[in-house]
């Protein structure tokens, strides 16, 4: 972790690094990875399209030879893995089969209002720590010396009297008011947050994993 200049007697920065740095980034990167690729399918499908019929104009050629294109270029990649023993020649086979079958674009429009949306949380991480530290009636030392310590963000909750649910709610409700604060500021737009959201209400099981992580 880089080291990090902390300003005044507070620690805040250095509570936002533990537990919104790799401790609470982790997660939600995956998350975005996974799942944003999976939701509003229609939305996609019209960028990607949009993306592949300005590719082959510039091109010069047809979409159906781009395509055709890629899939050779991909197969040879796939060959030359072979040659190298990084894959079997199954495993070059199997994927070979799949080419054909899966949707390829070179840019997805979900994965850029994720990414702005993500930015936005760590550039404002503080803020999201100055909100659950008032959920957990911590201070920001002592939230700081338990997670040191090795302690998991559910249990220091539970001893606060907060309760697992609680807890995951509460932290889904600082992530929704910091990034609809990103859209008051023009920073974000509406429907990144929504996406976002979306993404979380679809993969619960992300935050479930966040509060009972081990620093």
């Amino acid at each position: 972790m880089k080291r990090l200049l902390i300003v005044g007697s507070g620690c805040i920065v250095l509570v936002a690094a533990i537990l919104f740095g790799a401790f609470f980034f982790g997660p939600l990167s995956a998350l975005a990875h996974n799942t944003f690729n999976q939701t509003d399918t229609n939305k996609t499908d019209t960028y990607c399209q949009q993306f592949q019929q300005d590719l082959a104009k510039r091109l010069n050629v047809s979409t159906d030879q781009l395509n055709k294109d890629r899939q050779e270029s991909i197969s040879d990649v796939l060959d030359q893995m072979v040659k190298d023993g990084k894959i079997t020649q199954d495993q070059a086979d199997k994927a070979k089969q799949n080419l054909s079958k899966r949707q390829w674009c070179g840019w997805n429009g979900q994965r850029v209002e994720n990414a702005n949306a993500l930015q936005y949380l760590r550039d404002h991480r503080t803020d999201l720590v100055n909100a659950l530290t008032k959920d957990l009636k911590l201070s920001s030392d002592d939230l700081t010396k338990q997670l040191k310590d090795g302690k998991k963000l559910v249990d220091i909750a539970k001893a606060q009297g907060v309760s697992a649910k609680d807890l995951e709610q509460a932290i889904k409700k600082d992530v929704d008011t910091v990034l609809n604060q990103g859209v008051s500021e023009g920073k974000l737009t509406k429907d990144e947050v929504t996406q976002f959201d979306n993404a979380l209400k679809k993969r619960a099981d992300v935050i479930h994993k966040l509060i009972n992580r081990v620093k």
